[in-house]
């Protein structure tokens, strides 16, 4: 059983956002103000952060839910990461 320090989103989101509840009862992420400049990819690699589009509408490709995430890209990687606040998971897409 996972313990509550590796299912917490503020650990899913490795610091870079906060869950927000709507009027709707629905999920948005938004940036926080104390975000780290970097994130670790799923090898445990530090990439430097480009750039962050957070609240985006998008369908995340682990749930299928539609939800206001956040997309990051990276300075040093093609790939992106997806942040879905419904099931606090960060996606990693592959780079071209």
């Amino acid at each position: 059983m996972p313990d509550s320090a590796t299912t917490h989103p503020y650990h899913a989101f490795q610091g870079l956002f906060r869950r927000e509840q709507l009027a709707t009862g629905e999920y948005q992420l938004a940036r926080r103000h104390d975000a780290p400049a970097a994130m670790a990819d799923p090898t445990g690699r530090m990439l430097k952060i480009a750039t962050v589009d957070a609240g985006a509408t998008a369908i995340c490709p682990a749930c299928a839910s539609t939800a206001r995430g956040a997309f990051v890209s990276f300075v040093q990687d093609l790939r992106m990461a997806y942040a879905c606040p419904s099931c606090t998971s960060v996606v990693w897409l592959p780079g071209v």
